[in-house]
This record gives C-alpha cells, sequence and structure tokens, in this order.
C-alpha cells in the first residue's frame, strides 16, 4: 500500500519551519538574534537563528544558517551527510516545501524576513 505525502506549494516563514524541526526532534529549541552585519554599528541588522541542538541521532540538525537576495528569502539546514536526506523527507512529510538537497544541507525557500545579505 502506498503511502501520501502532503506537498506544500506556498513559502512558510521561518518559525513555522524552526517550530516543525522541533516538533520532529531535530533540535531542542530556536530564538531569534538581531545581528548588526554592517561591521560598523550603522544599524544594518538582520536576523539571524540560534538553535540548541539534539543528542546525536539520525534527525539532529548541526546548524540553520539563512540569506535573503532582494525579496527571496530561503534557509539552508545543516546535518551529517548520512542524516540530511531522512531530515529533508521529514520536513516534507510534514507540510514544507523543500528545495535543493546538497550532501550536508538542504535548502527551504520562505517569507521574507530580514536576514544575511538582504542588502544584495
Amino acid at each position: 500500500m502506498a503511502t501520501s505525502v502532503r506537498v506544500a506549494t506556498k513559502k512558510v516563514s521561518y518559525s513555522k519551519l524552526c517550530d516543525t524541526l522541533v516538533k520532529l526532534g531535530c533540535i531542542k529549541s530556536w530564538r531569534r538574534k538581531r545581528v548588526d552585519e554592517s561591521f560598523s554599528d550603522n544599524g544594518l541588522w538582520c536576523t539571524h537563528i540560534l538553535i540548541d541542538r539534539t543528542d546525536d541521532g539520525p534527525l539532529q540538525v548541526r546548524s540553520i544558517s539563512n540569506e535573503v537576495y532582494g525579496k527571496h528569502a530561503e534557509l539552508y539546514v545543516y546535518a551529517a551527510a548520512e542524516n540530511v536526506s531522512r531530515i529533508a523527507r521529514a520536513v516534507q512529510a510534514s507540510g514544507i516545501r523543500i528545495g535543493e538537497v546538497q550532501t550536508t544541507r538542504f535548502i527551504v525557500p520562505v517569507t521574507y524576513f530580514k536576514g544575511s545579505r538582504y542588502w544584495e
């Protein structure tokens, strides 16, 4: 018997993705941190995402980074190479659209927020 997987067509917020990673047991918790990326403290701040990692396991996420190009925003979810596909499938099964899956990370397009590289 085939199992069905819900596939989302809309982008989700970065908080929904992070909350989903907590529910799946991939991370313990997360929080946002306002960071000045101007290197001269002139107010060019953006949002970074800090995570509390879980113990070693097949769904452990090592880090989350973000990049924003104009109005296009995405999160990069990093994990051990042997676990990336498993985590990406679990996130996708929970209804979140996944972008490119690479060796040690997968990409999730998210709704706009002021993240790294927003000035490009």
